[in-house]
């Protein structure tokens, strides 16, 4: 008896092994530099329901982002020279405005620096 349950036991973990791995669904890579990652909300949102489609929604600086691996990848700021194709999906104009009793003089790239992560913090300038 004990050898038909070893037996029985062997075959249960033979075909478990030689069961094909499950198969994945569609997958959706999306990237976001970190000055952008507050759409991952509203991106999120608007993910369609499919069935099975697995959404990965990826913080990385655009330094660091590879292209080739992502389906979408969204950044503030200018497109890059050499980014290939690049599509302007939103304009936006910010002010900054500080107290007069802030003695900060700060450079528009100090300012795209804060806004876009390079700087972060008040103690960097």
């Amino acid at each position: 008896m004990k050898r038909i349950h070893l037996l029985t036991f062997v075959a249960l973990v033979w075909l478990a092994a030689c069961s094909p791995p499950p198969v994945a669904g569609p997958e959706l890579r999306l990237g976001l530099s970190p000055a952008a990652a507050p759409l991952h909300i509203a991106i999120g949102a608007c993910v369609p329901a499919a069935e099975g489609l697995q959404v990965r929604i990826l913080t990385l600086y655009p330094e660091h982002a590879d292209l080739a691996e992502l389906d979408l990848y969204f950044r503030l700021g200018e497109p890059d020279e050499e980014a290939g194709f690049a599509a302007q999906v939103a304009w936006e104009e910010i002010a900054l405005a500080l107290p007069a009793s802030n003695p900060a003089r700060l450079s528009a790239a100090q300012v795209a620096g804060l806004f876009v992560g390079r700087i972060e913090g008040w103690s960097e300038l």
